[in-house]
């Protein structure tokens, strides 16, 4: 229980800090380091092949 409430945490902790600024990723570096090529327009190819959400009228 204590290892689930630890890993919780750490989660939320690590959510807060990219949400306000504390953390920043840069995610051209994190997608070469996990070997996902970037097409031309920058957006991961993983990216690329699910539809753009509806936006509502």
């Amino acid at each position: 229980m204590l290892r689930l409430l630890f890993v919780g945490l750490i989660v939320t902790g690590v959510g807060f800090g990219l949400q306000r600024g504390w953390i920043q990723l840069n995610w051209d570096q994190f997608y070469r380091d996990l070997s996902i090529p970037l097409n031309p327009s920058g957006q991961p190819d993983l990216l690329r092949f699910y539809p753009k959400p509806r936006q509502s009228l």
